[in-house]
């Protein structure tokens, strides 16, 4: 059986999501983006910066009472 990896990433500067997950990627195979820690106006810049990256992507959205 092979496993498979999962990094998560939390940034607050949406200008630096994408270098952080590339350098996510190139050491796991997936990357969680967490939303809730940017503001929801920066969301739409970041899904379009790292749109090609999305196919190895979850992205969430966590409500305060979950951590977020």
């Amino acid at each position: 059986m092979k496993y498979r990896t999962c990094v998560s990433i939390g940034e607050k500067n949406p200008k630096k999501v994408k270098s952080i997950l590339k350098k996510a990627l190139s050491k796991s195979d997936y990357a969680e983006i967490r939303f809730d820690f940017l503001k929801k106006s920066d969301i739409p810049f970041v899904l379009e910066n790292i749109k090609k990256e999305l196919s190895k992507c979850v992205c969430t959205l966590r409500p305060k009472a979950e951590g977020g």
